[in-house]
């Protein structure tokens, strides 16, 4: 530690992939009118991995721009975005200058980005620059064509330095990597030793450089002669940063063996996109092996768990749904592997099977060992709405039952998911259906529904879209359903206490259903305290507190019980300064004193 760091601290920066947000903006500014239906495209076409780097998203997003065609592959985008950019766009230079080969232009730049990469350097110099170790003149770089490597510079894979117009560098690092990579696979293929290359890219103990990983990925991808060496010495960086779908079926084969023994790296792989690929049909036997073998060691499982990600991202193998279905109810698995053994099975199963399947094990939920809930909350995930009525989905929010983890798919279906898959009619549905669970005071108000983590959304909402037609009966019972929810900082309860706040005229009517519906409940101040709770701490009329005293004097003969909390509500206005306007102390002195009422 020391060697890098005098305090023995070192910061860690990781690049998250982008979210979904990220991706909608970038597409839109490239010009792409359908955001969510090119996102779409890509998952059908399994490289949606691309989506998650800024500059593969862009690379994309050009490539379909400019033929209209989608790729097949990571591959195939990376090599007609560089065809791409290699042509001239200026149309007076069209006019006066040769036309070039473009392959061969990308020849030179490939050469060009080889050199830069295993050497080290940050470009090169051309013209009247002052080249230096770091930026070698161009007339260093022996080329059969020297002319070719004075054109690669002036296309758009290559960038000038923005303090010296004498000084370029690759456009970026992937490029140059794919470029670099394209380049040492055709010397290699025209009779280079591939072990020649190996050697200017690993170390002395025979691993792949870090900073190389991704230009040996890519000439993997390219050089078959390389591969079967290339996947041993690193078989993850081969999968996550080249393009594995143009491996045989043995050499995927060995793929699968050599990431095995490197199970310790594969648990920080958030995303298996880029291993997609080795789940095809010819590649069943294999997988079917790792998924049957009989150990339960934290190697093997967290391997298994890497397995069942990729048969997520790659074809869906049919042949798999009963192997899956049972690791799904395996109790002898970390419930990790069942969680996703189950997402493996709804990519894998037929649909008209797959639903039967899924609504069985839904009703058999209690009978399956699932310790954080996600094998429900995956379940309801999948089958709600369309298979999952809302006079049911309420059964499925218990209190026997753990919550799970805070980030786990039953936290995140019931705090956001189930509003958002929920249509304006529906959302009025659960609603309901929410209140009429509500028991007697002094019981459990929700046979057994635990709401404290469950994000007032639904009825945020639900008073967005119906809110205002609504009986003030039906009003006061949704909301009072979540009047838990009055301390929740969040989005949603600002949205509902500003949606009260805007109806000053609800606020009081809520106010009066409220007492109706307890009108001989506790103490004067607890049950005060309850009003503001059920209408979400909302700042009060400017009138209430007057409000209030002209209701306690009206019902004072008929209901006085109910008037003495409208009494309480409007001692309350007046020693909390809210609501209070028209109210002073004389006189609530004079009008409405306990005694007098």
């Amino acid at each position: 530690m020391t060697t890098v760091s005098k305090d023995n601290s070192v910061v860690v920066l990781r690049l998250d992939p982008l979210t979904e947000l990220d991706i909608v903006r970038i597409l839109e500014g490239k010009g792409v009118e359908y955001p969510q239906a090119f996102m779409e495209n890509a998952r059908e076409r399994r490289i949606d991995g691309l989506l998650q780097n800024p500059l593969t998203l862009e690379l994309l997003a050009t490539v379909i721009a400019r033929s209209g065609q989608w790729p097949e592959s990571r591959l195939q985008t990376f090599e007609e975005a560089c065809l791409h950019l290699v042509r001239e766009h200026n149309r007076e230079h069209k006019a006066v200058k040769r036309p070039l080969n473009l392959q061969r232009l990308l020849e030179a730049a490939g050469r060009l980005c080889a050199v830069q990469l295993i050497s080290g350097i940050e470009g090169y110099t051309q013209g009247q620059g002052d080249p230096d170790t770091d930026c070698p003149s161009l007339e260093e770089i022996q080329f059969e064509n020297p002319e070719l490597l004075q054109s690669v510079l002036s296309t758009k894979l290559f960038k000038a330095d923005s303090g010296s117009f004498s000084r370029f560098a690759p456009i970026h690092r992937h490029v140059a990597e794919f470029l670099g990579a394209r380049y040492l696979a055709r010397l290699i293929e025209d009779g280079l030793p591939a072990r020649r290359v190996l050697s200017l890219i690993t170390g002395e103990d025979g691993i792949v450089v870090t900073g190389l990983r991704s230009l040996s990925a890519w000439l993997a991808a390219y050089c078959k002669s390389a591969r079967s060496e290339l996947i041993i010495r690193d078989p993850v960086g081969v999968g996550l940063y080249g393009d594995i779908r143009g491996f045989s079926f043995d050499e995927k084969r060995a793929l699968l063996n050599a990431l095995h023994s490197e199970v310790s790296r594969l648990g920080s792989i958030q995303l298996a996109a880029a291993f997609g690929p080795l789940a095809t049909p010819g590649m069943e036997p294999a997988l079917r092996s790792v998924l049957n073998d009989s150990s339960r060691e934290t190697k093997h499982q967290t391997f298994v768990m890497f397995v069942l990600r990729l048969l997520r991202e790659g074809m869906p193998l049919r042949g798999l749904s009963g192997l899956l279905l049972d690791i799904v109810r395996d109790e002898s698995r970390w419930p990790g592997v069942n969680a996703m053994a189950l997402h493996a099975f709804i990519h894998c199963e037929e649909e008209e099977k797959r639903t039967y399947v899924l609504k069985t094990l839904l009703k058999e939920i209690d009978d399956v060992s699932d310790p954080d809930n996600d094998l429900i909350g995956i379940l309801l995930w999948q089958l709600f709405p369309e298979e999952l009525p809302t006079s049911e989905i309420w059964n499925y929010k218990a209190s026997e039952n753990d919550e799970g983890s805070s980030l786990g798919y039953y936290r995140t279906f019931w705090g956001t998911g189930l509003t958002q898959k929920s249509s304006p009619a529906q959302i009025a549905e659960l609603l309901d259906a929410l209140c009429g669970r509500c028991c007697l005071p002094g019981s459990d108000r929700h046979n057994g529904l635990r709401l404290e983590h469950f994000p007032p959304m639904l009825l945020a909402k639900g008073l967005e879209n119906h809110g205002d037609q609504l009986e003030i009966a039906r009003l006061y019972a949704w909301l009072d359903a979540f009047r838990w929810a009055h301390h929740y900082v969040d989005q949603d309860v600002g949205e509902i206490r500003s949606w009260l706040e805007q109806r000053p005229d609800i606020q009081k009517k809520v106010t009066l259903e409220g007492l109706k519906c307890h009108p001989e409940s506790g103490d004067l101040r607890y049950r005060a305290l309850e009003v503001q709770e059920g209408l979400f701490d909302a700042s009060p009329p400017t009138d209430f507190g007057v409000w209030c005293l002209k209701q306690a004097l009206a019902m004072a003969s008929r209901k006085p019980r109910a008037a003495e909390h409208l009494l309480e509500l409007a001692w309350r206005c007046h020693s909390e300064q809210r609501g209070h306007e028209g109210l002073s102390l004389e006189l609530l002195d004079k009008h409405a004193s306990r005694n007098q009422l």
